[in-house]
């Protein structure tokens, strides 16, 4: 018997699976799995790094068209994630705290490895199409 999974989905810390269907399309079960964290991508420190430029949650989310429940969502995954809070909320925006500082410090630097190695695999697509014809 041949089992297709039919729907996923990730939530903040885990990747949930169900709705699996056997090719005759009978449900044979519905399953839960739980995975380790989810690892952080380029897009959580493109944020990070957003939400600390314009002070503001709002701001970063108009941005980025996002919604700022959306922005939100990702840092509180970061803070989970560490079990930090990397910014001080306030009626006039945010700041970082000492951890988001540390956090701030680290992401640039991946931020800028990050663009240097784009820079170099371009680079090195190009020299390669070139030496192709």
């Amino acid at each position: 018997m041949t089992i297709k999974l039919v729907t996923s989905f990730v939530s903040s810390t885990y990747l949930w699976s169900y709705s699996y269907y056997s090719m005759c399309g009978n449900i044979i079960s519905v399953i839960f799995i739980e995975r380790e964290e989810a690892a952080l991508n380029i897009h959580n420190f493109l944020v990070f790094d957003l939400i600390v430029q314009k002070e503001s949650f709002t701001k970063a989310a108009r941005a980025l068209n996002f919604t700022q429940p959306a922005i939100s969502t990702q840092i509180k995954q970061l803070e989970n994630k560490y079990d930090v809070v990397l910014f001080e909320r306030n009626n006039n925006g945010v700041q970082l705290t000492e951890a988001g500082k540390i956090f701030h410090h680290y992401s640039l630097k991946i931020l800028e490895l990050y663009n240097e190695m784009e820079v170099k695999l371009q680079e090195s697509g190009s020299n390669e199409n070139n030496n192709k014809k």
